[in-house]
């Protein structure tokens, strides 16, 4: 059985390349959203197995997503996807009981290895 995946990403073109490299390397990507309300929303609907967000977006970041998914389930396994690689942004990340973080650009290995070490396949 796939991973099933939500991602939230607020660049709609992101969004769509993202979505497209994880079911190319078999994840399946159950919902999507633009802002980090509607990504805890999706959660709590969806139940997905690994949440991928993106960390500066407009209307609740990517910090919120993580806060409040943890705070609905401690074990559940989050990726942050970031362009920002400021000293302050990576501390926090490092500090926020995450399953990996990604920098943009990416590429598809960098999914693979992160799907890989996550779920061991």
């Amino acid at each position: 059985m796939n991973p099933r995946a939500i991602v939230i990403e607020d660049d709609e073109l992101i969004m769509e390349i993202f979505k497209e490299l994880l079911e190319t390397i078999g994840v399946d990507v159950i919902g999507t959203a633009f802002n980090g309300k509607d990504g805890v929303e999706i959660y709590e609907k969806l139940k997905p197995n690994v949440i991928f967000t993106d960390i500066m977006m407009p209307e609740f970041d990517g910090f919120y997503v993580i806060e409040k998914i943890k705070g609905l389930n401690s074990q559940a396994k989050i990726v942050a996807v970031t362009a920002d690689l400021s000293n302050t942004t990576k501390e926090k990340l490092d500090n926020a009981g995450i399953h990996g973080v990604i920098y943009k650009p990416f590429s598809i290995d960098v999914l693979k290895n992160t799907i890989s070490s996550i779920f061991g396949n």
